[in-house]
């Protein structure tokens, strides 16, 4: 704890505290905007948000754990929200120390593939019909397309 506390007022001292809370706004405004243009939901209104957390919502038909440990793979770390929170997939963006607009802009575009995936998969895993008609021995000769795997579960 101390020497976390040591390195940020570190930070501190050497970027000016003024220029840190621009930097910190400036990374906020980054990845909101990026939330927004997804279609998520934010817990906190952003008049009244924290400059260094933004809580978002995710889409209750996502893993949010998958999801977590998705972006994690990919080098970003979020976290997900506690108690009641978590249960509503909510979980949390954190812009606070040596992060920047750059690293912003990266994980925004990194939590929009990732979001992808998730929707690719929806697509693939949609129910089918569980009646088939029968086959004529015709059409039984007939090599038939393979059948897609199913995604892996979540």
């Amino acid at each position: 704890m101390f020497i976390a506390m040591e390195a940020a007022v570190q930070r501190i001292l050497e970027e000016g505290l003024e220029n840190q809370i621009n930097r910190y706004k400036q990374s906020a405004k980054i990845i909101r905007t990026g939330v927004r243009k997804m279609s998520l939901k934010m817990l906190v209104d952003e008049k009244i948000a924290s400059n260094t957390i933004t809580s978002v919502m995710l889409p209750q038909d996502i893993n949010m754990d998958v999801f977590i440990t998705r972006l994690d793979e990919k080098g970003f770390t979020v976290y997900p929200g506690k108690r009641h929170l978590k249960k509503r997939n909510m979980f949390q963006i954190a812009n606070m120390g040596a992060i920047n607009g750059d690293i912003c802009h990266k994980f925004v575009k990194t939590m929009v593939e990732t979001l992808k995936e998730f929707t690719a998969v929806k697509i693939q895993t949609l129910p089918t019909p569980t009646a088939r008609p029968r086959r004529s021995d015709a059409e039984k000769e007939t090599p038939s397309i393979p059948k897609k795997r199913s995604a892996p579960p979540f």
